[in-house]
């Protein structure tokens, strides 16, 4: 039952937001929401270093497959982070940040979840024999299929395949709601990884 509970107050709060957003821009006629470097990219950017802090608790707190897993998801929020802040573009940003974070800097952050992946694909027996047990898993299911999904959706509209009047708030609402699935799968990565080491065991 609180598992459920869980899973209803996410889908409405991501709803309610959406929502929100929507009201707004659409309604209102405020269209600076979803600007470049406007209050949609910077709430993004707000959902990922959140989800990327508490998948670092996450691998903190686990051991094994567990945490090498939530490390993995942690730096793909963080990738994803780095990627919808312009360092470069800011004002009085030390050097050393802006190389770091959008300079060349970033091979390091790519690396790290290079050998991350490596470490997964080399246990990929244990994955395959427990696919079930993963793909049940709600930090799988938000992360890894909903959050992609609506990343895919964000392109769509990115690629001008579908030429709406709202096109671009519709890219940013997209990635926003990819952005809220990942905060998803790192809340729920504390309890249910704990979960899932026992199952897979």
């Amino acid at each position: 039952m609180l598992m459920k509970n869980k899973h209803f107050f996410c889908w409405s709060a991501i709803i309610v937001l959406d929502a929100i957003f929507m009201y707004f821009v659409m309604a209102q006629g405020m269209h600076d929401l979803y600007r470049e470097n406007s209050w949609a990219e910077n709430l993004q950017a707000l959902l990922l270093i959140i989800a990327f802090i508490i998948f670092s608790i996450s691998a903190y707190q686990h051991s094994g497959r567990e945490r090498i897993f939530s490390a993995f998801l942690g730096m793909i929020c963080f990738a994803f982070f780095f990627r919808e802040i312009d360092f470069d573009r800011i004002a009085g940003m030390p050097s050393f940040i802006v190389f770091m974070l959008a300079g060349q800097g970033r091979g390091f952050f790519f690396a790290i979840i290079l050998c991350l992946m490596a470490l997964i694909v080399k246990d990929y027996k244990h994955y395959f024999t427990h696919i079930k047990a993963y793909l049940c898993n709600p930090v799988v299911i938000y992360l890894c299929v909903l959050a992609p999904a609506m990343l895919v959706f964000s392109h769509v509209f990115d690629r001008k395949i579908w030429m709406l009047e709202y096109r671009v708030f519709y890219e940013e609402l997209a990635e926003m709601t990819a952005y809220c699935f990942m905060l998803c799968s790192a809340i729920f990565s504390v309890e249910t990884l704990h979960k899932l080491k026992q199952d897979t065991a």
